[in-house]
């Protein structure tokens, strides 16, 4: 895996969105090029107001795929998937988004194998190079509330049922989301803590 030296370190422009949901749900961050694949877990985390608590994968070319086997039990349960071949020739701590999807690149990212948030990230392109006091991740446009972490899905999400049909405690959930709102402070406020 080559080094990089700080005059090498770029900023990327990604966009995220959740596949298939209309209206549609996005995020644009701007990040450093070497980013590692946790990190840019955590900042799909951030953006979304998700809190990490279920599985995830990123899939680049439908072959490879980087799995978070940390949570699956490791390289045993790997094996018990058919993915030791994954779970040994990559690691999200080392391996670096400029190594796996340079400017022009989309990918994909599933959260949650349960609900199934399919997400797409698009590198779209270079925005800048490294300078003195640059704090990054930061979100810098995006559109609609990111759907609550926990059991309801894009069918949930899209289906809003009756406070007839709710429990309180799921009335009381929704009551707090907006859907139509995108707070860009909060999000940067959530990223805050992933600067570097």
């Amino acid at each position: 895996m080559p080094k990089y030296t700080q005059q090498q370190k770029e900023i990327y422009s990604v966009k995220i969105s959740i596949k298939r949901m209309k209206p549609p749900i996005w995020r644009r961050v701007h990040l450093w090029s070497d980013t590692t694949l946790r990190q840019l877990h955590m900042i799909i985390q951030g953006t979304m107001r998700w809190e990490n608590h279920h599985l995830h994968k990123f899939d680049f070319t439908g072959n490879v795929k980087f799995e978070d086997f940390m949570h699956l039990g490791g390289l045993e349960t790997a094996l018990a998937y058919g993915n030791a071949m994954e779970a040994q020739k990559y690691d999200e701590k080392t391996t670096r988004l400029n190594q796996v999807a340079p400017p022009g690149t989309t990918f994909a990212y599933v959260y949650d194998f349960g609900d199934n948030w399919d997400i797409v990230i698009q590198v779209e392109k270079v925005v800048g190079q490294l300078h003195v006091g640059i704090k990054l991740p930061i979100c810098v446009a995006g559109r609609r509330a990111s759907p609550r972490e926990g059991g309801i899905g894009i069918r949930g999400y899209e289906y809003m049922p009756s406070e007839d049909e709710e429990d309180e405690n799921e009335v009381a959930r929704r009551e707090e989301i907006d859907p139509a709102k995108f707070d860009r402070q909060e999000i940067d406020a959530a990223l805050c803590r992933l600067q570097t």
